[in-house]
């Protein structure tokens, strides 16, 4: 399971490398990808929260789920709106503009969003059915115990982006910067949980 996870990661890292280095993807382009899949990643917290009720025979608590689901929501708004301004700044580019350029990108005579797009909410769910179904990890956790793996991923990606808010306070408006910190911190931390977990 570990094994698989790390060509998982490896497989995240790729492709905002492949894009940067040959795809002519720029930061905001790397980041759209990145909060696709986390925001993909956040979409499951609400099937995996269901199994573990049915395996345990728990009575739906209603409120207990929206409010996990309204702080994830409110932790990717806080991440869009925050990683936009700031790569934006750095860019000098306008994020409707970027969004729609992401979308209809062409590298290979087609739009790269229709490949994208599916190809995150693929990755996804062969995650959950391979590590978290197949593996029965919803015999193992509980509610308490996903929801703050959840949280912690996500107040990660909070943390860099608190980090490159002060690095942009503080007149470093370098894109290599921006780009290595941020490929180098995110996965750095991925792989550090993943080494937690086996420990």
């Amino acid at each position: 399971m570990q094994a698989n996870k790390r060509v998982l990661i490896i497989g995240e890292a790729l492709i905002p490398l492949l894009g940067y280095f040959f795809w002519n993807w720029n930061l905001y382009f790397i980041f759209l990808f990145m909060f696709l899949d986390l925001s993909a990643y956040n979409v499951l917290y609400f099937f995996k929260y269901r199994n573990i009720l049915k395996y345990n025979q728990l009575p739906d608590n209603n409120f207990l789920l929206l409010s996990h689901l309204l702080a994830l929501f409110l932790l990717s708004i806080l991440m869009f709106f925050g990683y936009t301004y700031v790569l934006n700044a750095v860019q000098q580019t306008f994020y409707r503009l970027e969004i729609i350029r992401f979308l209809k990108y062409e590298d290979m005579g087609f739009a790269q969003g229709y490949i994208l797009l599916p190809l995150i909410v693929l990755t996804a769910f062969m995650n959950y059915k391979t590590e978290f179904i197949l593996q029965r990890q919803f015999e193992k956790l509980r509610i308490r115990e996903l929801f703050m793996s959840y949280l912690k991923d996500n107040f990660a990606a909070v943390i860099l982006l608190l980090g490159f808010l002060l690095s942009y306070a503080l007149g470093i408006k370098n894109e290599q910067f921006f780009f290595y910190t941020g490929l180098g911190i995110y996965f750095g931390y991925r792989f550090f949980s993943l080494r937690k977990e086996e420990g």
